[in-house]
């Protein structure tokens, strides 16, 4: 019986995009917090959706989502098509992270370039 519970309620928490949000977020070990970061979202825009429990969101905040996950926009937002596994969830987040400090250190290089030039002018 507790297997059947589980079950049900693992199928139940997959029928909300809240549910599948979390539930992406758990299979990549990935805060809210940080994936409001790799998807370039306002701090707790994340942890707001989820707590909202509404399957209203804006297109442009889905498509950011389902790119760090790398998920397809459909599967996210309607949960139609083919569950992605969690190789391609962690796979694609790692993907995000590696862009992510790319971006970091080209902005922290472009800091420091702009700092000399107005050491030296």
């Amino acid at each position: 019986m507790t297997t059947y519970v589980a079950a049900a309620t693992y199928v139940v928490m997959l029928s909300t995009l809240t549910g599948r949000l979390h539930h992406l977020r758990e299979l990549a070990n990935l805060s809210a917090r940080e994936l409001d970061r790799l998807s370039r979202l306002r701090q707790g825009h994340t942890a707001l959706i989820e707590k909202r429990a509404s399957d209203n969101l804006e297109t442009s905040t889905a498509q950011a989502l389902a790119g760090v996950l790398g998920v397809s926009l459909d599967w996210l937002i309607a949960g139609d098509g083919k569950m992605p596994s969690a190789r391609i969830v962690r796979a694609a987040v790692e993907a995000a992270r590696a862009e992510h400090a790319k971006r970091e250190a080209a902005k922290a290089l472009a800091a420091s370039q702009n700092d000399a030039a107005k050491a030296a002018g």
